[in-house]
């Protein structure tokens, strides 16, 4: 499972090799790498900062200190760990799933690259490109709404990695902001590949639930019923609520909890039944503190057709949502090769040269992945916030 990323550019690619890493024919091994601090840490994963440590080969792109990101899964609660709601992967498939599709994808521009797989007795490692500027629900928290020049740069950013995904066959499933990781020369790429599906000629795939509010009502439909999947169309539609919500701040379809709507932050503050029957059955809730213009209500209509046959698109045979008046100043070309200014640059300090602000996992905990020697000063101390509760293999 160790991934040996000295391989030259796959064919078709029109970028970097992600074998940048490390020189031809060396495979990179866990023990060359050494973690840093945490970045964050979820239910089941916890995702921290790695770098490369003094090797002894010698390499132009290969140097002491290069940071990539690292996610690491503990092995027990892949058997075990399922979710109760119909059409929802258990976590274990989501590794697999993860790992599977990000092998086979060359390197681009707006797909977070997976780099090398590793294991130990305790834990899976998938090691990451890092993009250190946090993702775009933290943008949205922070600016939200978006003025029309950032909504439509990030939006056609998003529709450039999910033309590439479909044209390999593959749908992300799950596409959010959580899943848009900002870039440090302002531009976003597709993170998060635990939902995704790959459409090969002879295989079925059957439809799963990524994250309900941004599910699309086929979705919803066909894995109430345990139905084979239709390709590509849950992420237009998932595409269409991110818009709506870059450009709000909100959310179309809304469930309101004991008196006050529900945003989506927060995963136990929900009615899903009827979360549901409003995607499915009723029509889009237009925030009254926005401006709404005519292409952009017309793009966003367009994107949630209930009807998956008349939505619009970009996949291989189709261009209706690359001709829409909205994007019409977009030059697809130029997005594509990062020849835009971004509307919006990131100013982030240095990742090592911030506070510990999340646990810091043992030398036991990960046996094969060696600790850095940090600064006592630059230690965790729980004065900081987010308040770490999550240990790894609790």
């Amino acid at each position: 499972m160790s991934g040996n990323i000295g391989d030259s550019t796959p064919p078709g690619s029109d970028g970097p090799p992600l074998a940048k890493f490390a020189p031809a024919g060396y495979s990179l091994k866990l023990h060359d790498l050494e973690l840093v601090k945490t970045l964050g840490a979820g239910s089941f994963a916890r995702v921290v900062l790695v770098r490369t440590r003094n090797l002894e080969f010698k390499h132009p792109c290969v140097k002491p200190g290069a940071l990539m990101a690292m996610k690491i899964i503990k092995k027990s609660v892949l058997p075990t760990e399922g979710v109760g709601n119909v059409g929802l992967l258990r976590y274990g498939e989501m590794v697999d799933n993860e790992r599977n599709v990000l092998t086979r994808l060359p390197w681009h521009p707006f797909i977070a690259g997976h780099i090398a797989a590793f294991e130990d007795p305790l834990n899976l490692y998938h090691l990451l490109e890092l993009l250190p500027c946090g993702n775009l629900r933290a943008h949205l928290k922070r600016y939200a709404p978006f003025d029309r020049e950032l909504a439509c740069f990030y939006f056609a950013n998003v529709v450039s990695g999910l033309q590439f995904l479909h044209a390999h066959n593959i749908a992300h499933r799950d596409i959010k902001p959580e899943n848009i990781l900002l870039q440090q020369d302002g531009y976003v790429c597709i993170a998060d590949f635990g939902h995704a599906a790959v459409y090969e000629v002879g295989k079925t795939v059957k439809a799963r639930i990524g994250t309900p509010w941004y599910t699309a009502p086929e979705v919803i439909a066909r894995a109430r019923a345990d139905a084979v999947d239709l390709p590509y169309t849950m992420d237009w539609w998932a595409l269409g609520i991110t818009l709506y919500e870059m450009v709000s701040g909100t959310l179309p379809f809304r469930v309101c909890n004991n008196g006050r709507p529900f945003d989506g932050s927060d995963p136990d503050d929900h009615n899903m039944p009827e979360l549901f029957r409003l995607i499915e059955t009723t029509g889009i809730v237009w925030c009254k503190e926005v401006i709404w213009y005519e292409h952009c209500i017309d793009i966003i209509c367009g994107l949630l057709r209930k009807d998956p046959r008349h939505r619009l698109s970009a996949t291989k045979f189709e261009r209706s949502l690359l001709d829409h008046p909205w994007l019409a100043n977009v030059n697809w070309k130029m997005m594509r090769t990062h020849t835009y200014d971004a509307p919006y640059l990131p100013l982030e300090p240095h990742h090592e040269h911030k506070w510990q602000t999340w646990y810091r996992p043992t030398q036991a905990e990960i046996p094969g992945l060696p600790i850095a020697n940090v600064p006592p000063h630059k230690l965790y101390s729980d004065c900081f916030l987010p308040s770490p509760t999550y240990r790894i293999g609790t």
